[in-house]
């Protein structure tokens, strides 16, 4: 329990940092990504689920998500008009940390920031599979990267004409912009 609050004061240190380092445009510009793997994940989840009202229900929630990322595209096409090379690339970063600050959900934990008790992963994978089994439209660990990659690379086109470079993410074969996130790095993402 110790390890998930270091991960967890790590992240609010990072995210209570960023105000006082980036103007507040730049914080907020990466909700996007946030709202590509909320769409993600619910749609995956309403089309696995093998319980009708569990499917509705994600159904319904992936259209109000879908709703979030387009005012949040929306926003960051306004936004990047006015920025410089270096603030892009910031978004960029954000998004990588954004991934990783999002993996125990929607990959696996990252061990680069994510600090999990030694049998997480057991635990977490076991739980998963009852829930799977169960109806619940939980995705495997390859539907998750799969899913990942191809929400990713839905929006890239839309991303890159901003002139924000998508990051590479090894974990999921996307490539794109090498971004060194470095063990201890505070992560500061605003989600």
């Amino acid at each position: 329990m110790a390890k998930l609050a270091g991960s967890r004061r790590r992240y609010w240190n990072g995210f209570m940092k960023a105000w006082d380092k980036y103007p507040l445009e730049l914080i907020f510009s990466s909700f996007f990504f946030a709202e590509i793997g909320a769409q993600l994940i619910f749609n995956t989840v309403s089309d696995l689920s093998k319980i009708q009202l569990y499917k509705q229900a994600f159904q319904n929630v992936t259209i109000d998500e879908s709703r979030h990322l387009a005012g949040t595209m929306s926003l960051l096409d306004n936004l990047a008009k006015g920025m410089k090379a270096e603030e892009k690339l910031m978004i960029t970063r954000q998004m990588k940390h954004g991934f990783i600050f999002l993996s125990p959900l929607l990959y696996k934990p990252i061990s680069i920031f994510w600090e999990l008790p030694k049998d997480f992963d057991e635990v977490d994978q076991e739980m998963e599979t009852v829930a799977r089994q169960s109806g619940l439209g939980v995705p495997t660990l390859e539907e998750k990267s799969k899913g990942w990659l191809k929400a990713i690379e839905r929006r890239r086109e839309q991303i890159e004409k901003l002139g924000i470079p998508v990051p590479a993410i090894k974990e999921i074969d996307l490539e794109g912009e090498e971004i060194d996130v470095r063990k201890d790095e505070p992560i500061a993402t605003p989600f």
